[in-house]
């Protein structure tokens, strides 16, 4: 799950940067992956997915590398999304 949260964090960060909005990525997060958390392949709940996209869409440091960013997003920015 922390993997699968951590690439919805990239895709926004990409997003973001390419400036492409966010809406269709945001709409079909449920299409995509497991949400049965017994799986092995788990992705995560659609919230949880949508709130780590949104972290890296709307990352505010702009001078921040991407690897700086997900380090970051993986230390601090899971656990929040995780403990709403």
């Amino acid at each position: 799950e922390r993997v699968e949260l951590g690439a919805d964090f990239i895709a926004g960060y990409a997003a973001n940067r390419l400036g492409l909005e966010p809406s269709a990525f945001l709409i079909n997060l449920s299409l995509i992956g497991s949400y049965n958390s017994r799986d092995f392949d788990y992705h995560g709940r659609p919230d949880d997915r949508a709130a780590a996209f949104r972290n890296g869409y709307f990352y505010s440091d702009k001078q921040t590398t991407l690897p700086d960013a997900y380090t970051d997003f993986q230390d601090n920015r899971f656990a929040q999304i995780k403990n709403q």
